[in-house]
């Protein structure tokens, strides 16, 4: 897992991984949560919720491989859309309720991740 490589370049849309991200977003912007959501506790989002669609559904969220960086696991091309914020919390406008990526399905997934999540900061979610 190599965390200096670079993961920028052409792209050909959204991938999932940004989908289910935005999403994350989305439902953050709608809860009553104090704490919005900056990339590293984005970061620790999308692990969760690829982890417990590996373990409950059998199959991974995204394809994207997560990589072992300093902070902890990362989707790189995730992080590399959302880096420019810093650790400052990514703005409301970044966030997608719909991606032709998501199913249904997905969507409820992710909600009961973000619902079983959403109280931790980044730090906790270490």
């Amino acid at each position: 897992m190599d965390a200096g490589r670079s993961h920028e370049g052409p792209s050909e849309g959204p991938s999932k991984a940004e989908a289910v991200a935005r999403y994350l977003l989305y439902l953050a912007s709608k809860s009553k949560e104090p704490e919005l959501i900056t990339n590293l506790r984005l970061q620790k989002l999308l692990y969760y919720a690829q982890g417990w669609s590996l373990a409950l559904r059998g199959e991974p969220l995204f394809d994207e491989t997560l990589e072992a960086w300093k902070h902890g696991p990362v989707a790189p091309s995730v992080y590399h859309i959302f880096k420019t914020h810093g650790k400052q919390s990514i703005p409301q406008g970044e966030a997608r309720k719909d991606s032709p990526l998501l199913s249904e399905e997905d969507k409820a997934f992710i909600k009961s991740v973000w619902r079983r999540y959403r109280r931790y900061s980044a730090l906790e979610l270490r």
